[in-house]
């Protein structure tokens, strides 16, 4: 049997109110992760707090995390209720790029 190394992270709500430090956490887990030999990350939803446009700092921040983390992993984002992650706000991290795929599922 093979087994893979999976970093999950769920409920961030990242938002202007609390960026400081939920950016810090995310930032410390992904970094834990990766040095744990983390092989693939899961992001399951609530991403976001609140409804975000897509100029907040806060999507910004968030948008360089995953961003991070597919330079080193492959990245699964779940959609999250619609009341925090609106339908469409993860559509960007289908482009954002980096060495492995980072993958929204939103459907």
């Amino acid at each position: 049997m093979t087994s893979i190394r999976v970093f999950h992270s769920s409920d961030l709500h990242y938002c202007q109110k609390h960026i400081e430090w939920v950016d810090r956490a995310f930032s410390f887990a992904c970094g834990d992760a990766t040095a744990r030999g983390a092989e693939l990350a899961v992001i399951s939803g609530d991403s976001f707090d609140t409804a975000v446009q897509l100029h907040e700092p806060a999507v910004d921040a968030y948008f360089r995390r995953i961003r991070e983390l597919a330079e080193v992993i492959p990245v699964a984002v779940l959609q999250g209720t619609f009341s925090h992650d609106r339908p469409g706000a993860l559509v960007p991290l289908r482009t954002i790029g980096g060495r492995y795929p980072v993958v929204v599922l939103d459907r």
